[in-house]
């Protein structure tokens, strides 16, 4: 009778297992971090629509809430402040809702559920949070090879047509005409074709779906779990190199380090508050301008 809850408690300790202490560190940098973030991109959304009322004071009270969270006193209300301002906003945004607006969601609902102050709960906690970077990861692998549009390259090819960001970086993984047949493209029924003539912009379209189905598996062995962290963090900086969506890579990035002990998480902090810093500043039109959401 107790072999499936034992089945069941090792495949749940395959991403690791940290002590107490441990995990509690890592669970309070992490819930720090996390309300900064969500703060700091409340604001450049309400800075972007002009000032608009609602979305003022959506930023001010997660503003409020990221404030009091560093008080480990006022951490759970702190998290479910900013629960509720997620949720306000998500109602606002609906149904332009950007994809990480739902996984914040995830993150605030488990760090409301299991309580930091427990042991056994604090280190269920980072499992968790280690095991939502695997599933993540992996199933937006397994989505590119069900819908088949990165084997031949179609869809970062159309990208390129759509898409300036992308446009700087894949330039150089083709030829110069190749490029300015896509960007010349006009997008419209029967446009095409969305395919490149280029053996490494194959295998660069390929190796987005074969990162994120490999590195979930590398996470999961001891052995490679190390090497896999930092495989991890450099793809999300090639994926946001283009993407730009340094909102949702911040807080994969801050998952990813999870894995290791806490004084990642620790360096981590100042370098993640300075960004942050900066891309607020930058929407308070305090330094220039640049797409980053």
């Amino acid at each position: 009778m107790s072999a499936v809850p034992r089945v069941g408690a090792d495949w749940l300790s395959r991403v690791g297992d940290d002590l107490p202490d441990a995990a509690r560190s890592k669970v309070r940098v992490f819930r720090c971090f996390l309300l900064a973030l969500i703060a700091v991109e409340a604001w450049e959304r309400a800075l972007r629509v002009s000032g608009d009322p609602p979305t003022v004071g959506i930023a001010i009270l997660a503003s409020v809430a990221a404030c009091a969270v560093v008080s480990p006193r006022f951490a759970v209300p702190a998290t479910a402040l900013t629960a509720l301002v997620v949720a306000a906003d998500f109602v606002l945004q609906f149904p332009g809702n950007p994809n990480h607006q739902y996984f914040q969601g995830v993150l605030l609902a488990f760090l409301l559920l299991l309580r930091e102050d427990v042991d056994d709960e604090v280190s269920q906690l980072t499992r968790t949070l280690r095991w939502l970077l695997v599933v993540g990861l992996f199933w937006a692998g397994m989505q590119k090879v069900l819908h088949g549009y990165y084997f031949d390259g179609e869809f970062l090819a159309y990208a390129i047509t759509q898409n300036d960001r992308f446009a700087v970086l894949l330039q150089h993984a083709m030829p110069a005409a190749e490029f300015e047949r896509l960007r010349g493209m006009a997008i419209q029924q029967g446009a095409g074709p969305f395919r490149v003539d280029s053996l490494f912009f194959a295998v660069v379209s390929n190796l987005a779906y074969a990162a994120e189905i490999v590195l979930p598996v590398l996470l999961l062995l001891p052995r490679t779990r190390k090497l896999a962290v930092f495989a991890t963090l450099a793809y999300f900086v090639a994926i946001e190199a283009a993407a730009r969506e340094v909102f949702f890579g911040g807080i994969m990035a801050a998952l990813a380090l999870c894995f290791g002990p806490p004084i990642w998480l620790l360096v981590f902090r100042p370098f993640a508050y300075l960004a942050l810093a900066l891309l607020l500043a930058t929407s308070f039109g305090l330094l220039p301008a640049w797409f980053f959401s």
